[in-house]
């Protein structure tokens, strides 16, 4: 104070001294100091204009840029999620569950047009948007797959590539792919996630400039992944299909793209000079820029210093008026001088008492040497060290935060310029320490110069941070609480009783959902709410834990002010004051009226459902995540034969279920259907399995699966937290199944068999006429030849071959039940013998063949042909089952009785008695698998050329034919055993078949024989064996030809061959012919397929014999002379 009254005494004296010389000085002074103030504020306050805009667009862009880090890393981190479940179950993604787990994230993330599984080609294999397909598109060949591809490839866990046009929606896509390694390292698939560009503006819609700025992410190479707005003049594919050439892309491409900074350049989209502030995301190689006109800096500039031109223009004006007003007053001002100093001296002595006081800090500013003088109070509230020094204003500027600066002084200025008499403010300043302290100041203007500028400004400041923070604290609490959604009501403490505390506070919720006002809550107690349903038992509850001060949640019944009833949920408890004391409760609430009547209709739901499900006749399980059983049918007991109770305390390792496949194998308890579906969550249906109930019974089920998926609970979402699961009892179509595949083997084995049957009779003829000629013509040389051995030899051999056809063809026909039966009454001991005395000159010596006879007198009803045909059969399979052909084999017969109870009773047998005959081997036995195949025909387990797979195909035939059954025995090392029973005949007394006539060679005398065959070597064979047995024999290849020679000449004939299948005529057809032409003329068929119904025929065309066609050079001559000698009586 003392240094402005000496400078104001020192300006009063020089005026006094120089008058107007020094007045016009001033005035010029004042017009350039004003000119040069004015430069200097317009320079500084654009270059403040600029920082400022510059200090906004860093924070808009320093959020903005965090904000989209964080979601890209959610996005990171869902990716890596979703990648982590393809390759759940191993390298290889399976494609359906990779469809599931798609479109399970595209419904976490809507905002992606597509998500996609890709392999490293660039193949789409699934999509969400589509299942998987045999077609796939490919987006090997796009740039932007290229680029991700090469960024995977260097190690980065993502990629946000460069964008792409979408051909379905035609809009830019961002492509956000992230890697499918293996074990190397190596991308085995890519997963990508493609986002329209037009979604990342809303980051950026709702910041405050957004109407004026363009906002824009920028990869590294110079691709635009997205900008907002766009300019009207620029093409999508200039914006997003090739790399931006501007002033921010050359800048961050030579500062090697710093984390943040700013640089002023044109654009290369408008060519406009822009400010372009760019901070690059932390997580991710993408830079967000804000780009803000330069113009717009301009124009804030000129908006805020438009007011300063006018009121310098003005100040000039009112200077100049001073100026000639201070000429005039000059004298005045002498005189008053003397008086305004004893005054100044006064206000000095004032102003320094209240300086000194401890109060509110005192400052006070001459604005004509900028200085301030403070109080020792203001020294001590910022930390200063020297008390009564003055400060230039310059460092109270100084010392505001940037934040306050153009508020403080712009209010500051208001005063100067006289437009407010009280400067009062609130704002921040810097302590000697480096800290920020709020205060509070308060300014007058006290002393003001002729033209009006201001001398002096006294005011007052205070430290209020305490109480800005206690208000800032009282402000965020009062906001949670009134725009919190539960409803929050205080009321005082007591009484609790009638009529109850009163109310002091009430939030917006509790207004919203009441229909009560503010004004109409306050004073009144909660009773206000309570209506007909409020439950008294809650209320007494809630009365008992007000009356101890304790805590209380319950749920109730409460009114609107309309009268509507809802249910709140609600949480009391007591409030104490610093000193213990309870001074209010505070009861916070939640609307819980949806809840409930989700509840109740849960409730109904749920009694529905188990009416209905009680109902099915399909059982019904639910299981939860653990596979525990939560609900079951009635149905599903009757099928299960279990109580629900003995369902719901079972576990899956439990042995009561007892379930089988259907193979009858054990169903393991991992591989039931409703663990699979919990397991993998993928749908089972008709699964079929067998139940072994309590009582032995075996039940057969059919079972679809379903998985249960809480979608509320995204931990979970992944796998089922529980499976449904639905089953049939197809007992019935099971047994109707088995029994219908039965009987279809049946029919196919029976259909096998008539269709070999038929080819058997188709090829008999025809084979038999080859073997005839073969045969017959062997015996005609070897009797021609009977002195060469050489010959004899070669004709021996041919021989053994052509009875080996013929023994084949006789086995075909024997198998298909086409051969003619000689069934007789004979014991099977003579049979048996003679088999074993054939095969011991056949087997070698090492090979054992012994007999076991325990009842040699049984008799049996057989075909002698067809029962040692068997044995030969037999034994020669167990000689060739012998190692090396060395081992034993023993034939047995004895006498075994089928009771009724005995299981080949109820198979195939009719209980009686029976002859057992069985053929044993020590050899290498079979396997089950061979032994159900043996019966099988042409099946063999022998090298080619050994075995032609007939031989028990055949001995199978004959034993059904003879109305037995043959049983097998035999294990792999172990030998085999068969079992043949035939049923015995009850008259043991019956004789044997006669014996066979030895056959002697018979010689004709001269009888004319007519022979007739369409096959023409058969012709030729026959007319040379006749011949040279001393007949006259004519052939003919013609039965018509024949018979016209029979009718030339009847009495020259003695007698008539004919074959039985020929073109034109059977021989049943010129039996019948001939017989109209000499009824006495004996006739005789021959023939390579002999059936029964060929001889009953024959008997009743009075044929006098059938010659089976392969025995045509013996049976033949002796046929013709036995024929011969019966005359012509058939």
């Amino acid at each position: 104070m003392r240094t402005i009254v000496a400078n104001l005494r020192s300006a009063v004296s020089a005026l006094n001294r120089r008058g107007e010389q020094i007045l016009h000085r001033m005035a010029a002074v004042l017009v350039v100091i004003s000119l040069g103030f004015l430069g200097l504020i317009s320079v500084e306050s654009w270059y403040e204009e600029r920082a400022a805009a510059l200090e906004n667009l860093t924070s808009i862009a320093e959020i903005e840029a965090r904000a989209l880090d964080m979601y890209f890393n959610r996005i990171e981190l869902d990716l890596r999620g979703l990648s982590e479940a393809l390759t759940a179950t191993g390298t290889v993604v399976d494609l359906n569950l990779a469809y599931t787990a798609l479109k399970r994230f595209k419904r976490l993330h809507p905002e992606f047009y597509n998500v996609t599984l890709l392999n490293s080609s660039g193949d789409v294999l699934v999509s969400a948007n589509s299942a998987p397909r045999a077609v796939r598109a490919s987006v090997g060949h796009e740039p932007s797959f290229q680029t991700s591809l090469a960024e995977l490839r260097t190690g980065a866990n993502i990629s946000v590539g460069q964008p792409f046009l979408s051909v379905l929606s035609a809009t830019p896509m961002v492509p956000i792919r992230r890697a499918l390694r293996d074990a190397n390292g190596g991308i085995t698939y890519i997963v990508g996630a493609n986002l329209p560009h037009e979604y990342l503006r809303h980051f950026w819609l709702d910041t405050p400039i957004a109407q004026r700025a363009a906002f824009g992410l920028l990869r590294d190479d110079g691709f635009l992944l997205s900008r907002y707005p766009i300019p009207s003049s620029t093409s999508i594919d200039a914006l997003y299909g090739q790399p931006q050439a501007g002033a921010l892309t050359q800048f961050l491409s030579d500062n090697n793209f710093p984390m943040r900074g700013n640089v002023e350049g044109a654009s290369s989209l408008d060519g406009l000079l822009h400010l372009n502030v760019f901070r690059r995301l932390p997580s991710f190689p993408v830079t967000l820029f804000v780009e803000f006109p330069v113009a717009e800096v301009w124009s804030a500039w000129w908006q805020r210093l438009r007011k300063t031109f006018l009121q310098t223009a003005i100040f000039l004006t009112l200077g100049f008026a001073a100026y000639r007003y201070a000429i005039r007053q000059q004298r005045h001002w002498t005189a008053q001088s003397a008086a305004a100093s004893d005054a100044l001296r006064e206000s000095e002595a004032r102003w320094q008492f209240a300086l000194e006081g401890d109060s509110e800090a005192v400052w006070d500013w001459d604005l004509r040497t900028n200085k301030v003088a403070v109080s020792r109070l203001y020294r001590d509230v910022f930390g200063q060290s020297q008390p009564n020094a003055t400060d230039d204003m310059a460092d109270w500027t100084a010392r505001l935060h940037p934040d306050d600066v153009i508020g403080a002084r712009a209010k500051f200025q208001a005063i100067i310029d006289g437009e407010i008499d009280y400067y009062v403010d609130e704002h921040r300043e810097r302590c000697a320490d480096g800290t920020w302290k709020w205060v509070h100041i308060r300014a007058k203007v006290v002393s003001r110069s002729p033209a009006g500028r201001p001398n002096r400004v006294i005011g007052t400041i205070s430290d209020i941070t305490a109480h800005r923070a206690h208000e800032e604290h009282l402000r965020l609490l009062e906001a949670s609480v009134s725009n919190t959604n539960d409803i929050v009501l205080i009321t005082e403490a007591e009484p609790v009783d009638a009529p109850g505390p009163r109310i002091v506070f009430v939030n917006a919720a509790f207004t919203r959902r009441t229909g009560y006002t503010r004004e109409e809550a306050l004073g009144n107690t909660p009773r206000m709410l309570q209506g007909p349903r409020t439950d008294d038992a809650v209320l007494a509850r809630v009365r008992a834990a007000l009356m101890a001060w304790q805590p209380v949640r319950e749920e109730v019944i409460n009114y609107t002010k309309s009268g509507e009833a809802f249910w709140l949920e609600m949480q009391i408890s007591p409030i104490a004051n610093e000193k213990g004391w309870y001074t209010h409760w505070v009861s916070v609430s939640r609307d819980i009226t949806e809840r409930k009547r989700v509840e109740e209709a849960l409730l109904a739901s749920e009694q529905r459902f188990g009416v209905a499900i009680d109902a099915l006749q399909e059982g019904f399980i639910l299981r939860n995540h653990k596979s525990e059983i939560l609900v079951c049918n009635r149905s599903a007991e009757r099928i299960l034969g279990l109580t629900a109770n003995q369902m719901m305390t079972q576990n899956r390792f439990d042995p009561r279920w007892r379930a089988v496949r259907e193979d009858g194998t054990p169903f393991g308890g991992d591989a039931h259907p409703a663990l699979v579906t919990l397991r993998d969550g993928v749908a089972q249906t008709n699964v079929i399995m067998g139940i072994d109930k309590a009582d032995g019974q075996r039940t057969w089920i059919s079972i679809n699966t379903a998985p249960i998926f809480d979608h509320s609970d995204s931990t979970t979402e992944s796998r089922p937290s529980g499976v449904v699961a639905t089953f049939t009892d197809i007992t019935e179509a099971v047994v109707a199944e088995t029994v219908r595949l039965s009987l279809e083997q049946q029919l196919r084995e029976a259909q096998k068999i008539e269709s070999l049957g038929t080819l058997a009779g188709g090829i008999a003829h025809d084979f038999n006429n080859i073997l005839g000629a073969i045969l017959g013509n062997v015996k005609l040389a070897s009797e021609d030849s009977a002195q060469n051995a050489h010959i004899q030899l070669s004709l021996n051999e041919i021989n053994k071959a052509a009875v080996r056809a013929k023994r084949l063809v006789e086995q075909i026909l024997t198998f298909s039940r086409r051969q003619t039966q000689d069934l007789a009454a004979q014991p099977l001991l003579p049979l048996i013998n003679e088999a074993a005395a054939l095969l011991r000159a056949t087997i070698p010596a090492k090979t054992r063949l012994d007999t076991k006879i325990d009842t040699p007198q049984i008799i049996v009803k057989c075909d002698a042909t067809q029962v040692s045909q068997v044995l030969v059969n037999l034994c020669t399979n167990a000689w060739h089952a012998l190692p090396n052909g060395e081992g034993q084999i023993v034939i047995s017969l004895s006498e075994t009785r089928i009771a009724q109870e005995s299981p080949l009773a109820n198979a195939t047998l009719s209980p009686g008695r029976y002859a057992l005959l069985s053929v044993t081997d020590n050899g290498c036995g079979m396997d089950e698998a061979i032994q159900a195949r043996i019966f099988e025909p042409f099946f063999t387990t022998k090298a080619v050329g050994v075995g032609t797979g007939l031989g028990l195909a055949v001995v199978h035939g004959i034993i059904k034919v003879h109305h037995g059954h043959i049983v097998v025995n035999s294990h792999v090392g172990a030998g085999t055993r068969f079992d043949i029973y035939l049923p015995a005949v009850a008259d043991s007394t019956t004789q044997m078949a006669a014996a066979l006539p030895t056959q002697t060679v018979l010689e004709g005398r001269g009888q004319h024989v007519i022979y007739i065959d369409d096959d023409e070597a058969m012709v030729i064979l026959t007319v040379r064996i006749l011949e040279k047995r001393g007949f006259r024999a004519s052939g003919y290849l013609s039965a018509a030809r024949a018979l016209d020679a029979i009718r030339e000449h009847p009495e020259d004939v003695d007698l008539v061959v004919s074959d039985y299948n020929m073109p034109g005529q059977s021989g049943l057809d010129v039996a019948q012919n001939v017989k109209h032409i000499r009824a006495d003329l004996p006739i005789i068929i021959t023939s390579g397929y002999i059936t029964d119904e060929l001889r009953t025929a024959a008997q009743n065309t009075g044929i006098h014999d059938i010659v089976y066609k392969p025995n045509t050079v013996e049976d033949l001559v002796q046929s013709i002379v036995r024929s011969l000698r019966r005359g012509s009586v058939p």
